[in-house]
């Protein structure tokens, strides 16, 4: 009686597992498409400094010093006198005229001198939309450093995802 108790209770138990595992779950509605900003950059330096250019020059100080003979001195703290933090970017998305996104992203790291990171989901019904994109690289700047326009075609199921590539001059669509 016990070992079909233990079968019965196992039945039970995994009888529902096997039924509703292949039951597809999705967190947008069916005929939704998916509109991803995704993407990677860094805002410019809150001070400006030329470190190729103190490191040459410091390079010629150290090769005369070496040629007069007084020995290899160099103070490496001077490269250190230039501060790394950078500006928060701040990203501006309309679609159709209406503004969707427009928010600062803050660079990541200790000394806010890394990256900053974009990354938005806006669900669309599919159809056609004009979209726009902006981006500013410092803080109070009146015009973006870089813009994007363009009339974008989504169906249902499908995911659109704007990056920004700045080899390639800017934003790009996928």
């Amino acid at each position: 009686m016990s070992l079909f108790r233990l079968i019965a209770v196992l039945v039970v138990m995994f009888v529902p597992v096997v039924l509703f595992s292949a039951v597809p779950y999705s967190f947008y509605e069916r005929d939704s498409a998916l509109l991803k900003v995704a993407f990677k950059t860094s805002g410019k330096r809150i001070v400006e400094c030329d470190e190729k250019g103190r490191i040459k020059e410091m390079a010629q100080i150290y090769r005369k010093s070496i040629k007069e003979g007084k020995g290899a001195k160099i103070n490496l703290s001077e490269l250190a006198k230039c501060p790394p933090q950078r500006h928060p970017i701040r990203v501006r998305l309309e679609i159709d005229g209406k503004v969707v996104i427009d928010k600062e992203y803050q660079p990541g790291g200790v000394r806010h001198d890394l990256s900053s990171y974009v990354y938005e989901e806006i669900p669309l019904k599919s159809g056609s939309y004009g979209i726009s994109i902006a981006l500013w690289l410092k803080k109070g700047e009146e015009q973006p450093a870089y813009t994007f326009e363009k009339e974008v075609e989504l169906e249902s199921g499908t995911v659109a995802v704007i990056g920004f590539e700045p080899a390639e001059g800017g934003f790009v669509l996928y």
